[in-house]
């Protein structure tokens, strides 16, 4: 458990909203594909597990300290920057994926 004043401490410098993600299993929520963008971008999402209060409480605050909530399954996801290097081992490590999808 943290508090929304925790959260905010521990945020990157950039970071100017809560994000939140919403559900009913904690572990299924943890091991969201959603969270892998921000995890490397270094911000912390909400796992919220009480899906029947959360889903109208959370929207209902709007705010907290001129951060707004962002809910993860709805909003744009963070760039992820990825170097020359990776993106070219990337590559060809699945060619022949690739190429059979194109």
């Amino acid at each position: 458990y943290t508090s929304l004043a925790e959260y905010k401490d521990r945020a990157n410098s950039e970071q100017k909203a809560i994000y939140y993600i919403i559900g009913d299993d904690e572990k299924v929520l943890r091991n969201s594909p959603l969270l892998e963008a921000y995890k490397k971008n270094d911000i912390e999402v909400l796992i919220c597990d009480d899906k029947e209060i959360d889903e109208i409480i959370t929207p209902a605050i709007g705010a907290y300290k001129e951060w707004e909530f962002k809910d993860i399954t709805t909003c744009e996801p963070p760039k992820v920057e990825v170097d020359e290097k990776t993106q070219e081992e990337t590559q060809t490590k699945y060619k022949d994926i690739i190429e059979k999808i194109k």
